[in-house]
């Protein structure tokens, strides 16, 4: 019984065994299920002109580092393997570290490996390019952009590479990468690293192929963990107040100095490092202004970091009092909230640092609907969901069990 890649009627491309390959429809076995699917949704790697690439990626190791490096990216598109979903959906479900790829769409996955990817490596941008003249050709209307725990820069350089392919205006184009700028302060960490999965959705419209229309992001799966934890991979907004403010503008967050070290972001003492930091808070201030977010509404944001800075400086004693009295009553300030009602609520060391994390959470789901909204207003309308069933992301080895973000709506309506 050959071993075949079928289309699942509820998941997508899988891999699984064929009883026969002959008839117009085929029952293949998948693990303990059985499913009848078309003939039309089958593909036999052993009857393909690529079958060899096809086999190679069917019988490789859980690790596929034959597909994790840049010269090698090449083959997926474009090869005989580009138009075949179920290599990307066996690349899926081959990889097991997220930190190795970034999805385009539902047809073509772009691999790197993180030893031969830097945000400056050209050939990044050669390999956007090379996806996103992929996706172009396929004349589909609609692509999922993925970044999981990956550099940041993948999922920007495809979305500025698809902006010089779809006649993106110089206007649109710098909202589009302001809002990259903005949500990675959120998502990012000081090791460029991200800790969610950031996707991007993006629309075309017109029947020539050639404008994109819409952009609109989502985060999934946001990593909050590491709040509460001494981890000097945080998410950057953190070193952005810490940092980037004057001192007049911490102290009216009540962040004194020895603050600056605090338990949620170890202390920082590469001044190189900090000039970079403080550099890059300069951009995301003014990716704020590009989006026009308000000024009171970015104080509101600093207010509730502060917050969680503070709620992660809360130690208590073995016997439950508090050791550290200046974060409690800078937390009052920022909840206007008296000492005594402040120490009720926030009691212990588990409830302080869950508080932080769910603060922290709503922050950016707060943030990525404003970024949403300005993109929305300077493209003129909303973005449609994607036109098929597509499993779009997955959690991280080792975190609490997550489920499979889906989409089911219908195709995008073009006037």
């Amino acid at each position: 019984m050959p071993v075949v890649f079928y289309r699942s009627v509820s998941d997508g491309w899988r891999v699984g065994v064929a009883a026969s390959l002959d008839g117009a429809n085929i029952i293949v076995r998948d693990g303990p299920m059985e499913e009848t699917v078309s003939s039309l949704d089958i593909f036999n790697p052993q009857a393909s002109d690529a079958g060899s690439d096809a086999q190679l990626l069917l019988h490789m190791s859980d690790q596929p580092s034959v597909f994790l490096h840049t010269k090698n990216a090449a083959l997926m598109s474009p090869t005989p393997l580009v138009g075949l979903p179920p290599v990307i959906e066996l690349i899926r479900y081959r990889a097991a570290n997220d930190e190795f790829l970034t999805s385009v769409g539902d047809n073509f996955f772009v691999l790197l490996g993180e030893s031969s990817f830097t945000g400056s490596n050209p050939s990044g941008s050669d390999i956007a390019l090379k996806a996103a003249l992929a996706w172009k050709g396929s004349q589909k209307h609609q692509v999922v952009v993925s970044c999981g725990h990956a550099l940041p820069s993948l999922c920007g350089y495809f979305l500025d590479t698809c902006c010089a392919l779809f006649e993106v205006t110089p206007a649109r184009r710098s909202m589009i990468a302001a809002g990259m700028n903005v949500i990675s302060a959120f998502t990012s960490t000081i090791g460029r690293k991200h800790l969610c999965y950031l996707q991007a959705q993006l629309c075309i419209k017109g029947a020539s192929h050639q404008q994109l229309q819409d952009v609109r992001f989502e985060c999934n799966h946001l990593l909050v963990s590491g709040i509460g934890d001494t981890n000097e991979f945080n998410f950057k907004i953190f070193s952005y107040i810490l940092y980037g403010l004057s001192d007049e503008e911490r102290e009216r967050l009540y962040i004194n100095q020895k603050q600056r070290g605090f338990v949620c972001q170890t202390s920082i003492l590469d001044t190189t490092l900090v000039a970079r930091l403080q550099e890059e808070y300069v951009s995301f201030t003014q990716a704020t202004e590009t989006l026009g977010l308000s000024s009171s509404t970015l104080q509101a944001i600093f207010r509730q970091v502060a917050a969680v800075v503070h709620l992660t400086e809360m130690e208590f004693y073995a016997d439950g009092t508090l050791s550290n009295l200046s974060a409690l009553r800078g937390l009052a300030r920022l909840f206007q909230l008296d000492v005594e009602e402040c120490i009720t609520i926030f009691s212990s060391r588990a409830v302080c640092v869950a508080a932080a994390r769910l603060i922290y959470r709503g922050v950016v789901v707060k943030l990525v609907k404003k970024v949403n909204a300005a993109l929305q207003f300077s493209g003129g309308r909303s973005l449609c969901r994607p036109p098929s069933r597509s499993s779009l992301c997955r959690p991280l080895p080792r975190q609490s069990p997550m489920t499979w973000r889906t989409f089911s709506s219908p195709p995008c309506t073009r006037k």
